[in-house]
């Protein structure tokens, strides 16, 4: 082995599977778990873009809200209303 290599990345970590019938939504800014049965048109509630973290500020690019505490960035509300999305 090569004393210089770098260190070998650790696994992504997986989330556990979701019960049958439930899923994850993709959607920046909700993420939320659902029931696949009962989604709909107005179920999800989120932001169109990812987020943008530059120089300890966090912004929503899609909404201009800019915020510098986590927890209130976190708290922005989405900006667009739909059907959750499943994460694949």
């Amino acid at each position: 082995s090569d004393k210089f290599a770098p260190p070998a990345a650790p696994p992504p970590r997986k989330r556990p599977p979701l019960p049958e019938g439930r899923a994850r939504c993709r959607h920046p800014g909700c993420n939320a778990e659902y029931s696949v049965a009962q989604n709909h048109s107005t179920a999800c509630r989120y932001h169109l873009k990812p987020p943008l973290f530059h120089e300890g500020s966090k912004q929503w690019q899609c909404c201009g809200v800019k915020k510098w505490d986590f927890d209130d960035f976190l708290a922005v509300p989405g900006c667009a209303v739909g059907p959750h999305e499943p994460d694949e």
